[in-house]
């Protein structure tokens, strides 16, 4: 799996290892509900329904079943290190909600939202076996929604509704209103990206 999202992301790995490795590996685990190997000192992490590996305080990160591209690199480290532990507010807000939100947000929608709208807009079954297939649940919005469990404290809305002759297919990504204590949104930005990417990946297996 090579998908990368533009742009290398190379020196936000960097500065995210760092803060990563300042931090207390017990309590980081304990915040983002992950686990963490004394003797291996590495944390393992649930990111979309895959096992991820992070060494401390390397802030290495490998997959045994994928390629690991650096904005997956990134999300992982500040997750880590940023992570508040609070719960979910069952509250689901857009992107324009987040901080700084609508600065971002057209760039967003092209790179994550409208991709998923073109891909799946008029294949429901489809899209709703790889939201199922990544640890989904479904939730009452659009022709097909689910809450994707993206990291173990921040699920992810992905919502589709359906196009035919009259109108265009539509879609959405939301966030729990506590996901913005975990990361900013610079990186919720690129995490919504990435899990639009692994979702359309997956439709190679249909």
């Amino acid at each position: 799996m090579s998908q990368e999202v533009y742009g290398n992301y190379e020196g936000g790995y960097r500065q995210a290892v760092e803060l990563l490795a300042a931090g207390d590996p017990k309590l980081m685990a304990e915040c983002s509900g992950t686990g963490f190997d004394e003797e291996k000192s590495r944390f393992s992490v649930n990111y979309c329904n895959r096992s991820y590996y992070v060494s401390f305080p390397q802030g290495e990160v490998t997959s045994p079943a994928e390629y690991v591209n650096n904005a997956d690199k990134q999300i992982l480290a500040y997750y880590l290190a940023r992570a508040s532990g609070l719960p979910l507010r069952n509250k689901w807000l857009s992107f324009m909600q987040l901080p700084g939100g609508p600065h971002h947000y057209a760039l967003f929608k092209q790179e994550a939202i409208d991709p998923l709208a073109v891909k799946f807009g008029r294949h429901m079954g489809i899209f709703k076996s790889i939201a199922e297939g990544m640890g989904g649940t479904p939730i009452k919005s659009g022709d097909a929604g689910y809450s994707i469990p993206v990291l173990p404290k921040i699920p992810l809305g992905v919502v589709i509704w359906a196009g035919d002759e009259d109108f265009s297919a539509s879609a959405n990504i939301v966030f729990d209103d506590s996901a913005a204590t975990y990361l900013s949104t610079d990186t919720l930005y690129l995490l919504g990206i990435q899990l639009s990417l692994k979702i359309r990946w997956r439709l190679q297996e249909f």
